[in-house]
C-alpha cells in the first residue's frame, strides 16, 4: 500500500522562494563563493526532501535562467565535496554533535526532576542541533542532484558528516526519548528519503517512555529469573521480525517502476516470470501514458520509448533520474522523428520513483514514474 504522504503546500512554496532567491544570487555572482553555492545546493536539497523536484526543473528551465550546465558545469565532484566540507560547515557540525551528546547523556532522573519550562527549552535546542545535520544533508542531496550521481557516492567522501555521524550514532538510541519531536519532523520529509535522515527516522515509532523505562526494566530482570527469560524471548522475537520478516513485508509493498509498468500495460494477459505482460514480453510496444506533450510506451525487457508531440528545446534530449541519483539520457531512435528510447537496467526498473525530464521550448516538463498515487 502506498504512503499517502503529501508535502505541505506552504512549505513547498516557501522552499521554492528560497530556491529562487539563492539561484538568482548564485547566477548573478561574477565569482561564486562557497557559501553562495552551498546555499543554492541546500535549497535544491530542501525541495528534493519535499518531493518538489518539478519546481527545480521549472526554475532551471526558465528562459531567463542560465541552464544547469552553465551554472554548475565548472564544478566537478571534488569541487562540490570541498564545498560540502568547508570550514564553516565542519565547525557547525562538530559543535552540534558535542552539545547534542551532552544533552543525550543527561541522567534520566534529572530530566524527570527538571524545573518547569526546561523541557520546552531542551526540545527547542535539540531541534536546532539536529537541524544543523539537516542542512548538511540538504546540501549533499543538492550536490548529488547537480552531478547526477547517488548521494552515497558523495557522502563516502565527506568528512564533515562522517564526524557528526560517528559522534552521535552510538548514542542515537537516546533520541527515542524525544520521539514527539522526531515524528513531527518526519512529516516534513518525503517517505522515500526518511531513512537518509536517520537522526529523525531510526526508532521514531518506539514509545518514548522506553528510554526512561530501561532502569526499571533492569531492576525487574535482575530480581526475577522468569522476567529475564521473558525479556530475552521478546528481544529474540523482535530481532527476527526486524531482520527477516519486516524486509520481506516492506519489499512486497514497494510500488516500483517495474510493477507500475506491468499494471499499466497488462490488459488481462497472464504475467511472465519477469512480471511483465506477454504482449510486452514478445517485444511489442505497449502504451502506458499519454499527455498533450508526449506518449510513453514500453517494450520488454527494459525499453522505454518516448514520442514527443510538443516542441523540444534544440540540442537537448530527454533524461531520467532515479531516487538513488542514477541519471540516464535518452537515445534518439533511428529513422524516427522526435522518438527517443531508454534502455532500463534492473536497478532502474526496481526503483520506486523515477523522474522523467522533458526539455520543451516552453520549459522543462518533469513526470514522475510511477505516477503519484491519487489517494
Amino acid at each position: 500500500m502506498s504512503d499517502p504522504w503529501r508535502a505541505d503546500p506552504f512549505a513547498v512554496k516557501d522552499s521554492e522562494r528560497a530556491f529562487n532567491r539563492t539561484l538568482e544570487a548564485f547566477a548573478g555572482a561574477s565569482t561564486p563563493r562557497a557559501e553562495a553555492l552551498a546555499a543554492l545546493l541546500g535549497a535544491v536539497g530542501q525541495l528534493l526532501t519535499l518531493d518538489a523536484e518539478g519546481a527545480l526543473a521549472l526554475g532551471l528551465g526558465e528562459p531567463a535562467t542560465p541552464s544547469r550546465e552553465a551554472l554548475f558545469g565548472a564544478f566537478d565532484r571534488d569541487a562540490l565535496v570541498t564545498v560540502l566540507d568547508r570550514d564553516a560547515m565542519s565547525d557547525a557540525l562538530e559543535d552540534s554533535a558535542v552539545r547534542l551528546c551532552a544533552i543525550l547523556i543527561e541522567d534520566d532522573d534529572e530530566r524527570d526532576q527538571a524545573p518547569v519550562g526546561e523541557p520546552e527549552n531542551r526540545d527547542a535546542e535539540l531541534t536546532a542541533l539536529l537541524s544543523a545535520r539537516d542542512r548538511a544533508e540538504h546540501e549533499l542531496l543538492g550536490a548529488a542532484f547537480v552531478l547526477g550521481c547517488a548521494p552515497e557516492a558523495l557522502q563516502a567522501r565527506s568528512a564533515a558528516t562522517a564526524v557528526w555521524d560517528g559522534i552521535v550514532q552510538p548514542k542515537s538510541w537516546r533520541l527515542v526519548a524525544f520521539n514527539h519531536l522526531r515524528q513531527a519532523a518526519l512529516r516534513t520529509i518525503a517517505p522515500r528519503l526518511r531513512p537518509r535522515f536517520w537522526w529523525w527516522h531510526t526508532g521514531a515509532g518506539i514509545p518514548a517512555a522506553a528510554v526512561t523505562a530501561m532502569s526499571a526494566a533492569a531492576q525487574l530482570v535482575a530480581q526475577f529469573p522468569g522476567a529475564r527469560a521473558r525479556f530475552e524471548s521478546l528481544v529474540r522475537a523482535e530481532t527476527i521480525w526486524r531482520s527477516q520478516v519486516l524486509p520481506v513485508k516492506r519489499a512486497s509493498e514497494v510500488r516500483t517502476l517495474r510493477r507500475w509498468l506491468s499494471a499499466k500495460a497488462n490488459a488481462g494477459a497472464p504475467d511472465t516470470p519477469l512480471g511483465l505482460p506477454l504482449a510486452a514480453a514478445a517485444g511489442d510496444e505497449v502504451a502506458v501514458m499519454e499527455t498533450p506533450e508526449l506518449q510513453i510506451s514500453f517494450a520488454a525487457p527494459g525499453r522505454l520509448i518516448l514520442d514527443l508531440l510538443a516542441d523540444r528545446r534544440p540540442e537537448a534530449r530527454p533524461s531520467l533520474r532515479t531516487s538513488s541519483g542514477l541519471a540516464l539520457t535518452a537515445a534518439s531512435v533511428a529513422f524516427a522523428t522526435e522518438r527517443f528510447a531508454f534502455e532500463l537496467s534492473d536497478a532502474i526498473l526496481d526503483d520506486p520513483r523515477v523522474s522523467l525530464c522533458i526539455p520543451l521550448e516552453s520549459g522543462d516538463l518533469t513526470i514522475l514514474l510511477p505516477e503519484p498515487d491519487p489517494t
